[in-house]
């Protein structure tokens, strides 16, 4: 037998594999058990659902910033008894979205945390749309009152997916959890 040379391999012996890498040249975690296909299921989707969720957050709070803009310009058609209460609901929902980016943030980095201070935001930008939605039907009659219906559920309907889509990504935290993977 032969004595190894100074990198550790034998002459005559072919050179031990290399682990194969990604392209920034970081190798891959390789588990030394092998999981359940549901479990890796369980992980994938995680790993999906919050940079879904994540870059929705950011987009969604890039346009409230400017919808909250545009509406707050648009405040001094409104009536004077109004005015103020309107003005107090954009910038709720302007600060709002202010919050909603560095929490887009942190859900697209997997940060629980976040998740859940976005899921107390989409609550709390929830109750405002239903406000406003409340102060607008107050002024409005025949098709204006139809079409202040409208946009404000839109709204809504945005905040309840994201709502249900934060729910999820916790539900599967909570799965990884319980699988010690997490």
């Amino acid at each position: 037998m032969s004595e190894p040379d100074d990198d550790g391999i034998r002459p005559g012996e072919p050179p031990p594999s290399k682990p194969e890498s990604h392209v920034d040249g970081s190798v891959p975690h390789v588990p030394s058990i092998s999981l359940p296909q549901y479990l890796l299921d369980i992980d994938r989707a995680f790993r999906a659902q919050t940079l879904s969720l994540g870059a929705a957050w950011i987009f969604v709070g890039l346009c409230a910033m400017a919808a909250s803009g545009c509406l707050m310009a648009r405040a001094d058609e409104l009536p004077a008894r109004l005015r103020s209460y309107y003005a107090v609901l954009v910038m709720v929902s302007a600060g709002a979205a202010l919050v909603w980016i560095p929490l887009g943030v942190g859900a697209c980095l997997r940060r629980m945390w976040a998740i859940q201070a976005g899921l107390g935001v989409n609550y709390v930008l929830l109750l405002v749309y239903v406000a406003m939605q409340a102060a607008s039907m107050l002024t409005l009659e025949g098709a204006q009152l139809f079409g202040a219906l409208l946009a404000p559920s839109c709204g809504a309907l945005i905040i309840l997916i994201s709502i249900l889509q934060a729910h999820r990504v916790i539900w599967l935290d909570q799965q990884l959890r319980a699988a010690r993977l997490r």
